[in-house]
């Protein structure tokens, strides 16, 4: 759904929060190449979660560590265009953060299956989780309400995102060039909730 909305209509979801035609123009170029990341980052969300679960702390890390300059050395390639790639600006950003995220996602995923970690799912199992049995079940007790809570929070940030795009572009600017602060206050906090599931989550192992 996410991919569609953003490969297929982007003009339409950046009409939603603002009315700058030159804005609209780089959030267009901007949503559609990363359109491709959320694929990956669901892979890296999930085996992360599994490896902290069970107390693998350090590998998940180890590949951010990498993934995260480089990261910002295809922003360097792509946006300015230097060593003979395109200058693509704003879509050279999106670009970078999907071919880094692509990368963690091959690389975790790699260590999964060839190390035999948890996590390393047959395809059988896999498909399992369609149907609807009683760990199905269970496992959808648990979740609904984080949904609903990470659910609440995203509307809850997109609303403050429109309302500052239609106040002006100057206004998003100023909101924008704040959330690297914002971005170091919640991740401190959420690696100490990722520690705690590598400490308290084995502990509820049958």
């Amino acid at each position: 759904m996410f991919f569609i909305l953003s490969f297929c209509l982007p003009s339409w979801a950046m009409h939603l929060f603002s009315a700058d035609p030159k804005v609209i123009t780089e959030g267009i170029s901007y949503h559609r190449y990363l359109a491709f990341s959320y694929f990956p980052m669901l892979i890296i969300a999930v085996y992360s979660t599994v490896l902290r679960s069970a107390g693998i702390v350090k590998l998940p890390m180890l590949v951010s560590l990498v993934a995260v300059p480089l990261n910002a050395f295809l922003n360097y390639l792509l946006i300015f265009g230097h060593l003979g790639f395109p200058a693509l600006g704003v879509g050279g950003s999106a670009l970078a953060t999907t071919l880094a995220t692509t990368f963690e996602a091959l690389v975790l995923f790699a260590f999964v299956y060839f190390q035999k970690l948890p996590g390393a799912f047959s395809i059988q199992s896999l498909l399992k989780f369609w149907h609807f049995d009683s760990e199905i079940k269970q496992l959808w007790l648990l979740t609904w309400p984080l949904l609903m809570d990470n659910f609440s929070f995203a509307v809850a940030d997109a609303a403050s995102g429109a309302i500052f795009g239609f106040m002006g572009t100057s206004q998003t600017v100023a909101v924008t060039i704040m959330m690297p602060i914002q971005a170091l206050i919640i991740t401190f906090f959420c690696r100490i909730w990722y520690g705690s599931i590598g400490y308290v989550g084995p502990s509820f192992r049958p």
